[in-house]
């Protein structure tokens, strides 16, 4: 499937863009009021807080001037009634203020865990709001990624990147063992092995390895993949590290590509088939993805209420596809996209510049915000 602009020139991003911006639409319209709601409740207990601790301090003071006093009016005296006296009263103040702490003190827990609380349901509901638009994939964002296989499956996490914004999703995969062989076909890779009934000669052996198992697998993206297949027994290992221009590959313990005889029995555009069809799978094989955090500038962006701040960020990646859409569309107003199936049928989706604001200026100043953003204002 191909996707253009109206006058036909490949769009930027390969993905329906209408799509992507009609389910942004409705993140936004979703997610918004959440985080809103959260930000009034915050702005409570935080007062609530506030005031309490304003209230523990007083009583702190309040108490230490009692204390002052008792002590300014009692003087120096060696009466014993009078010493009697003045311990009874103290004691009378230290019980009162610590029950005025101990209660005050209660009340700024249960703010503490209403607070808490709170944030955790917003999390569930934001994250859970917010993973439609995620599992399809956030325009710009650099992916690292990385799986395991586990007792039945393979399971794997990505984390990306878009500015300031992280995000991390749990991954599922279409298959509960990934072989060397369902990835590329058969590969042998040499060892040393000793031969001979008498005298025992190494020599040079090559060992198929088609039916190990992929165990890890860690991507940052660019320019590092380290991958490791296990035999089925878990007794034997093959690693395969790619950093920059260098290629390592491992037999166990042995580094294949660092023995000169070895390397020679190598065939490195088969590696590199398997590397490229690993990361292949990795991407395009992925069965679930769950979106589990949000981070913006290293902090948790749902529980300081910065979900607003993301989505101006997601928002700035479709503003330049607007502008063109707009630029190259027949019909002014209209951010038109053309879809080629592979039979060479043509179809068009549009989305009226209108509409898009009209929908996000129902949300606010925020709406109107990340209108803004898209460049509809």
């Amino acid at each position: 499937m191909k996707y253009t602009f109206q006058d036909s020139t490949e769009l930027p991003v390969q993905r329906d863009f209408i799509r992507d911006m009609r389910d942004f639409m409705e993140t936004c319209k979703q997610v918004l009021p959440v985080e809103s709601g959260a930000i009034e409740k915050t702005e409570q207990i935080r007062e609530m807080t506030a005031s309490l601790e304003s209230q523990l301090k007083e009583l702190d003071v309040a108490h230490e001037k009692m204390l002052e006093c008792i002590d300014s009016v009692i003087g120096d005296t060696e009466n014993t009634e009078v010493l009697k006296y003045r311990e009874a009263v103290t004691k009378t103040c230290e019980v009162s203020a610590e029950s005025g702490r101990t209660d005050l003190t209660s009340q700024l827990d249960s703010a503490s865990k209403e607070l808490d609380d709170e944030m955790t349901s917003v999390t569930r509901k934001i994250l859970s709001m917010l993973n439609p638009m995620f599992e399809g994939g956030v325009y710009g964002a650099e992916k690292r990624y990385s799986a395991s296989q586990s007792i039945d499956n393979m399971k794997g996490v990505l984390i990306a990147d878009l500015g300031l914004m992280e995000y991390q999703c749990d991954l599922t995969f279409d298959r509960s063992f990934v072989t060397v062989k369902y990835l590329m076909g058969s590969l042998f890779l040499p060892r040393w092995a000793k031969t001979g009934f008498i005298s025992k000669e190494a020599k040079v052996k090559m060992e198929e390895v088609s039916d190990y198992l992929l165990s890890t697998f860690d991507y940052d993206g660019s320019a590092r993949t380290e991958v490791i297949f296990k035999s089925k027994k878990g007794d034997k290992t093959m690693k395969i590290l790619s950093e920059d221009e260098n290629l390592n590959i491992f037999l166990d313990d042995v580094d294949v590509t660092a023995d000169g005889m070895l390397v020679r029995s190598v065939k490195f555009e088969e590696i590199n088939s398997l590397l490229t069809s690993t990361i292949d799978y990795v991407r395009s094989h992925i069965k679930s993805q769950r979106l589990t955090s949000l981070l913006l500038g290293g902090e948790d962006a749902i529980r300081n209420t910065e979900v607003f701040d993301c989505l101006k960020l997601v928002a700035e990646q479709y503003s330049d596809i607007i502008r063109e859409c707009l630029h190259r569309g027949y019909v002014d107003g209209e951010i038109t996209i053309k879809i080629e199936q592979q039979d060479g049928t043509r179809t068009e989706k549009y989305l009226s510049k209108t509409e898009v604001f009209d929908e996000l200026s129902e949300l606010g100043s925020e709406g109107l915000e990340i209108a803004g953003v898209l460049g509809l204002k």
